[in-house]
């Protein structure tokens, strides 16, 4: 941990590198401030907390299925349990209370998981899915010169090509062009 005048000590997440372009005296405010003011959580960052909660015990939901249709369920299952517990942690939080959960989220995040759970499912034990593709989930990235690492949420290893994705629950369309560079 550094001093909030200081600069932040590398690695740093494609984010953070970001705010820190965008305003870097917002870093300073935040690490000057900490626990004096009541914090609020989005209901798209719990959402988007949740997602990555189940991707990270994907291995264990895995070996507990027989099949991928019974591992997305399993997965599904697990992601509405820990919204349920996201949600009545926020409706503790006066700030939070009132705060509407978006629809179009929820329903984001569980096609991804289902679709996540399934290729987990089919690429277990280093298994491709098909001669022409592999799949790795929650995968940490570094920068050859070390100063930005980040963890990618899926990797497609294909004939094509490798295709990254980060899942983006917290952004809106007028968003996205923001977090392209990524």
């Amino acid at each position: 941990s550094s001093d909030p005048d200081r600069s932040p000590e590398a690695p740093v997440s494609p984010t953070v590198f970001e705010g820190l372009e965008a305003c870097p005296l917002s870093r300073c405010y935040a690490r000057s401030t900490p626990g004096r003011f009541l914090q609020h959580t989005a209901p798209s960052a719990r959402i988007g907390r949740s997602v990555h909660w189940i991707i990270d015990n994907l291995p264990g939901i895995v070996a507990a299925s027989e099949s991928a249709p019974d591992c997305a369920r399993s997965a599904l299952e697990s992601l509405r349990t820990k919204l349920d517990a996201e949600k009545a942690h926020s409706a503790k939080n006066p700030r939070e209370r009132n705060l509407k959960w978006p629809e179009e989220k929820l329903f984001e995040a569980e096609n991804s998981i289902i679709k996540i759970a399934r290729l987990a499912f089919l690429s277990r034990g280093g298994h491709a899915t098909s001669e022409r593709s592999h799949h790795q989930f929650e995968f940490l990235l570094r920068s050859k010169d070390g100063l930005i690492t980040g963890v990618v949420d899926h990797i497609e290893h294909s004939a094509s090509g490798v295709r990254l994705t980060d899942y983006k629950t917290s952004l809106t369309l007028d968003d996205l062009d923001k977090h392209r560079r990524q």
